[in-house]
């Protein structure tokens, strides 16, 4: 099923639901660890979208991670990846995995942040794959809004 904001859409993997909230969307599955978030945003400080994806890489780079080139679908810019836990402490259950996409469509910025428990880390990459790889532009980029 294909689901729809003003800004983007896409096809929700079996088994996960959509609950929009205006400036974000979370997209649930059957576990309650597990989220993808998609957030629209204002780019500030006189910077441009492309600009925004620009530093977010550099900041990202700055924190020792890799940072990669990311296509989906009508959007374009980088992906990064990592744990969220305690470096110091042994694994913990709240330990987290996480996947960021920092994108860009004519001009319109899209942040997408996936988050599970370090756990089951992979679980679901497969159905997180599809749907954020099925990105479309919404009307308001189609039409310059």
């Amino acid at each position: 099923m294909r689901v729809h904001t003003s800004v983007w859409s896409l096809e929700l993997a079996p088994g996960w639901r959509l609950e929009d909230h205006c400036d974000y969307a979370v997209i649930l599955n059957d576990d309650p660890d597990t989220v993808l978030r998609l957030t629209t945003l204002e780019v500030a400080n006189g910077l441009t979208a492309a600009g925004w994806v620009e530093r977010v890489a550099s900041v990202q780079r700055a924190k020792g991670r890799t940072v990669a080139e990311a296509r989906c679908g009508d959007f374009r810019g980088i992906r990064c990846e990592f744990a969220v836990m305690d470096r110091i402490a042994p694994p913990r259950r709240e330990d987290r995995w996480v996947r960021v996409w920092t994108l860009v469509c004519d001009g319109t910025p899209l942040d997408i942040t996936y988050s599970s428990p370090l756990w089951c880390a992979g679980r679901d990459d497969r159905d997180v794959r599809t749907m954020v790889e099925s990105l479309q532009a919404g009307p308001r980029i189609r039409r310059g809004f």
